[in-house]
């Protein structure tokens, strides 16, 4: 909802006065950082893609084709960023992009100053709660420090590997599955900060649903998506699990349903 203005409507959220990331960590979050670290040259290859690259080039690129939310340029979005820091009592305001990219997605980037970006398919699909969700699951991930390894990650898979050597991406294959299982993890701990953020669960469970669909709720029932999930996790025979772990190993993100359902 909107006021007068066409700015968010005030709605009563309490402020979560020095919560701290733990609070909202996932165990599997946890348990997938640890078997990340553990993997042979991990802390050798971060240590020279983040002295090669550093994040300037990242942060340059979204000031060159992106558009930076304040005041008069994305105003609801700028609002409802600062009812969100509000929210979560994070005094750093981390720079907010919003890219033309009609998938709806965001990330946050960046190695000593995270930022974030929202895809303006996010900006034009989701309502004033659910992009509360998106907003603080971004402001979740950095809170986090998740940041840092979701650049790594950027790097290794969608930009280094193109133009490394083939056996250096061989090599590299083990850090690349290790980074990509545990960012799957770090979504469903950023998934509860989001819902801290808005503080409206059905809100943060409709995000998903728009994400897996991209419709208005004219079109798509919550209800019948979460029981949609509950079919899928309840699918079983040997093959079922198998095609799971194959659809699986690649996503950045873990499947939409799984996430509405976990949350």
């Amino acid at each position: 909802m909107t006021d007068a203005t066409g700015l968010p409507a005030a709605r009563p959220r309490k402020i979560l006065t020095q919560i701290a990331p733990v609070t909202w960590e996932h165990p599997a979050d946890r348990a997938a950082l640890q078997t990340l670290r553990s993997v042979p040259g991990f802390d050798e290859v971060v240590k020279k893609i983040v002295g090669f690259f550093g994040e300037r080039g990242f942060r340059l690129l979204f000031q060159a084709n992106a558009v930076r939310v304040g005041p008069t340029q994305f105003a609801r979005l700028n609002a409802l960023y600062t009812d969100v820091l509000t929210s979560m009592d994070w005094s750093v305001r981390p720079e907010l992009f919003v890219s033309q990219t009609p998938f709806v997605n965001a990330g946050a980037y960046g190695m000593d100053r995270p930022f974030i970006v929202i895809n303006s398919g996010a900006v034009h699909l989701l309502d004033d709660d659910e992009m509360r969700t998106l907003l603080g699951h971004e402001l979740g991930h950095v809170m986090s420090g998740h940041a840092l390894y979701h650049t790594i990650l950027i790097l290794i898979v969608f930009v280094g590997l193109n133009f490394l050597p083939f056996l250096t991406s061989i090599l590299l294959a083990p850090i690349q599955y290790a980074l990509l299982e545990w960012a799957r993890k770090s979504e469903l701990s950023a998934d509860r900060a989001g819902l801290l953020a808005a503080q409206d669960p059905r809100a943060s469970m409709r995000m998903f649903l728009k994400m897996a669909g991209g419709g208005s709720m004219k079109e798509m029932d919550l209800d019948s998506f979460l029981q949609q999930a509950k079919e899928y996790e309840e699918t079983g025979g040997a093959v079922d699990r198998i095609f799971k772990i194959l659809n699986t190993l690649p996503q950045s993100h873990p499947f939409n349903t799984l996430r509405a359902a976990e949350l």
